[in-house]
């Protein structure tokens, strides 16, 4: 079985963001109070396009890559790992000044049989 190689962090993951994680809104509070470092990440900004019924919808403003291996999360005290759990619908990151959303997100595979997480593809809006 051939596996694919981590991403690397010198030519692909060069990116950095903050990341908002959304833990909902009871109305008095806001949705994402609690925000990290997510480093080696990459986001390709530009509007991503879906043809729903013949008619092309903006469906995102940007794709963000998350390596299973190589992206962590830094809060300030430690690092560690990006795992699906942190990707979040609604969370929010910030870019170069601006603010995304969690759209969604896909799981890539190093493997055929879908057993070990290659890296996530996020829909940022």
């Amino acid at each position: 079985m051939i596996m694919a190689k981590p991403m690397r962090k010198d030519r692909v993951l060069i990116h950095s963001a903050v990341l908002s994680t959304y833990v909902g809104d009871d109305g008095d509070s806001p949705g994402n109070p609690n925000s990290v470092d997510l480093k080696h990440i990459r986001i390709d900004e530009g509007r991503k396009y879906s043809n729903i019924d013949g008619r092309y919808e903006v469906i995102g403003n940007a794709l963000m890559f998350v390596d299973a291996v190589n992206s962590v999360i830094d809060d300030g005290e430690s690092t560690r790992s990006v795992t699906a759990a942190d990707l979040i619908t609604k969370s929010e990151i910030e870019f170069k000044g601006k603010t995304y959303s969690v759209q969604d997100y896909d799981t890539l595979y190093a493997d055929s049989k879908q057993e070990e997480v290659h890296h996530w593809e996020v829909l940022l809006k």
